[in-house]
């Protein structure tokens, strides 16, 4: 059963809707009294804090996410707790996650994968500037939409949240979200694992939009991670024969086991904007 019910009022601010997401973390639409604006609500569970000073270091990561500018991020408006229960809300944006866009019919084309994608290190640009880190880079979490004036708007959502349950929690072991995406230092528990990690889901993203399927893959999970640690990605020509072969080295680039060899993400901004204006 849900935590929160429609018509609840949390934080004596934010009336409930209705519940639009189950699972580990639980997320709701809502209405906030103070603006009147619907706002997302992500609601997560008592093990992603370690008491009075997790719910602390919780709440100080988040508000680094606020200090995120960018038109290309989802913006956390508020932090706090609901009888021990950490939430946040999240400005409500318009637009379907780009996974939703694969399972109708994708590959994109080149072009459209590469402007998605490039909105996208933007947003992970702005992001990495302030110190947060996304953890969990993928099609799931870029909301693709559009500007007052029609053309594509793709924004970064969940900002931070990983980053914020790491910190609350007080835990070494990296939280896994969309294992997929996940760069080897992830796999590794490596303690260092920075901005080059969103990077490397950015790589795999763009493989998966430019050609339908994941550059690396298993039977099983720990196959997969196997593959990821030791093996080679798929060829994306062999795929998408229409797809430019500068496209398939810069993926590649972004999928370097070495995290000193992927570029950052305003380099990878950089580099697709002639992909997509060419």
């Amino acid at each position: 059963m849900s935590q929160w019910q429609p018509g609840n009022t949390i934080a004596e601010r934010y009336a409930i809707t209705h519940l639009v997401a189950e699972g580990r973390r639980e997320r709701y639409l809502g209405n906030d009294a103070s603006t009147g604006h619907t706002v997302c609500i992500e609601l997560f569970p008592s093990d992603s804090i370690a008491g009075p000073d997790g719910i602390a270091a919780f709440r100080r990561s988040v508000e680094l996410s606020m200090e995120v500018a960018s038109n290309h991020v989802v913006r956390p408006l508020h932090v706090s707790s609901d009888h021990g229960l950490p939430f946040i809300v999240w400005e409500d944006v318009v637009g379907r996650p780009a996974d939703e866009i694969v399972m109708d019919g994708l590959p994109l084309t080149p072009r459209d994968a590469v402007d998605v994608v490039a909105q996208a290190a933007l947003g992970l640009s702005a992001m990495h500037a302030r110190g947060v880190l996304h953890l969990a880079v993928s099609p799931k979490n870029l909301v693709v939409g559009r500007t007052p004036f029609g053309a594509p708007l793709v924004r970064v959502r969940g900002m931070g949240i990983l980053q914020a349950e790491r910190d609350g929690s007080g835990a070494k072991r990296m939280p896994y979200e969309s294992p997929l995406y996940l760069a080897p230092e992830q796999l590794r528990n490596d303690p260092n694992t920075g901005p080059p990690a969103d990077v490397w889901g950015l790589g795999v993203t763009l493989f998966e939009l430019t050609t339908g399927q994941l550059p690396f893959v298993g039977e099983n999970l720990a196959e997969l991670f196997k593959h990821v640690l030791e093996g080679e990605p798929k060829r994306m020509i062999a795929l998408r024969p229409d797809a430019p072969p500068a496209l398939e080295a810069f993926v590649d680039s972004l999928l370097q086991r070495d995290v000193s060899a992927r570029p950052t993400a305003r380099a990878v901004a950089e580099a697709l904007s002639p992909l997509v204006c060419g």
